[in-house]
């Protein structure tokens, strides 16, 4: 258990050494397309999501899980 403590002691040392504007620039890159996928598909995840609600079935689903939470209650 102490090598693996000194070992990560010693990578968050080097880590830190890293500006944090560095670091930022890095995370901002990195997740940059993903975040432009997230955006372009909000409009039709929504809908999607939207419908789903929406429907007999799943309304079905949850009147009966409301149900049996206020059972659960009492």
């Amino acid at each position: 258990m102490d090598q693996v403590m000194t070992a990560a002691k010693k990578q968050v040392t080097k880590f830190l050494e890293i500006p944090d504007v560095g670091r930022s620039i890095v995370k901002e890159g990195l997740r940059k397309a993903d975040i432009e996928e997230f955006n372009e598909k909000r409009e039709s995840d929504a809908r999607f999501y939207a419908s789903l609600n929406s429907s007999r079935k799943i309304q079905a689903l949850f009147k009966e899980n409301l149900e049996n939470l206020k059972k659960k209650k009492k």
